[in-house]
């Protein structure tokens, strides 16, 4: 189940970068130039790979309702990321209260569905994680995205990492 499934993510990232690009490229606007490829590739690998192919996986062991509450895990991510980072913010006792808050009501959430024995209580550990992967890349990806440069004009950018993330998900 899971080759067609990301098969199909990668055909549906790839066509999308190369009609973008071809809409763009008859507007007479320039793709990035190949200096900037590598942090598209990048981009492309922690957001559309990590953090929307694992969900795209997950989606076969954990309800759609319960992906979205677990994607709301993603602030928690980030305000981890952004403290660890050089010069980050640090958390104030509000914001750990908050956090915490929250993030205790996601695992009060699923705990019925994690606590399950079995093949199928496995699968949706495994689904969970895969989840939570996904948040942790996309937050990467964001926090990178912030801090480097992707070309002067975001739509010419966004084309080639579809078509990086496509055929990444084609080879997965």
């Amino acid at each position: 189940e899971t080759v067609p499934v990301l098969l199909v993510a990668g055909l549906r990232w790839m066509a999308a970068g190369v009609l973008l690009g071809t809409i763009l490229l008859a507007m007479g606007r320039r793709l990035p130039p190949a200096r900037l490829w590598g942090a598209l590739i990048l981009l492309g690998v922690l957001m559309n790979v990590m953090g929307n192919g694992f969900v795209v996986f997950a989606q076969q062991y954990v309800a759609s309702g319960l992906t979205a509450v677990l994607i709301a895990t993603t602030p928690f991510w980030s305000a981890l990321l952004e403290r660890l980072l050089p010069n980050g913010d640090r958390f104030s006792t509000r914001s750990l209260v908050g956090l915490t808050i929250g993030f205790s009501g996601i695992v009060i959430l699923v705990w019925p569905e994690m606590s399950r024995g079995g093949a199928s209580g496995r699968a949706f550990v495994g689904g969970v994680l895969a989840i939570q992967l996904a948040c942790v890349g996309w937050v990467i990806g964001t926090s990178y995205a912030k801090r480097h440069e992707r070309g002067d004009n975001p739509f010419p950018s966004a084309a080639l990492q579809m078509i990086f993330s496509g055929v990444m998900l084609l080879t997965a």
